[in-house]
């Protein structure tokens, strides 16, 4: 490894200094950045430590411990007036990115596919609930950063299929997680629409 230079990490520095608009700084939690603070004025160097290993890991964080999700429990709706369809439960699921993968029919790889008719293909696949997808808008940190767009540079819309909602007028739908705007965003679909190549479901690949 070839050693930085004190410029180098004063421009770094500069940088996200600039980076550090107020909506940014406002997803900070006050009480663990003024403890890093604190932390930086003693004699400890934990925290300098830590995001020398965090640079050194090309600004890429690491999942520590286990994470586990219980997709048993009933996931946050959409919206007002809706139920839940169907909801697929697996019990309590530890978070392992190398075991989820996306799946796409091949319909929606060379076009676009009905929601309805894309629900049946999927009650063969091993399809992720809504559970996971509040589990990662509550820690979207460890969401890896592949997840942000596929091959071609477009924006992934990762489905979650194991939960279905119904609105008040009988209409289905299913959520989605994408990011935009420097964050991790939810958003619901009808079925009634279309599904094409940026909309996989999240699957478990174990």
């Amino acid at each position: 490894m070839e050693t930085a230079t004190n410029g180098q990490f004063r421009e770094f520095i500069g940088k996200l200094l600039v980076k550090g608009s107020d909506e940014r700084v406002a997803r900070i939690d006050k009480t663990k950045i003024q403890n890093a603070v604190n932390s930086l004025s003693s004699n400890e160097d934990t925290v300098f430590d830590n995001f020398i290993r965090f640079i050194n890991n090309g600004c890429n964080l690491q999942i520590i411990g286990t994470h586990e999700i219980d997709t048993d429990q009933i996931p946050n709706l959409p919206f007002n007036g809706v139920t839940i369809e169907h909801h697929r439960k697996s019990g309590k699921l530890i978070l392992d990115f190398s075991k989820i993968g996306f799946y796409l029919s091949q319909k929606q790889k060379i076009g676009s596919f009905s929601g309805h008719e894309l629900r049946k293909e999927l009650k063969s696949k091993k399809v992720l609930n809504a559970c996971v997808l509040d589990y990662l808008l509550a820690n979207p940190h460890l969401i890896p950063e592949e997840w942000k767009k596929d091959s071609e540079g477009n924006t992934r819309y990762i489905f979650f299929w194991g939960t279905i909602f119904r609105d008040s007028d009988g209409l289905l739908c299913v959520r989605c997680l994408y990011f935009e705007s420097g964050e991790w965003r939810t958003s619901d679909y009808w079925l009634d629409g279309d599904f094409n190549a940026v909309d996989p479901a999240a699957v478990s690949v174990s």
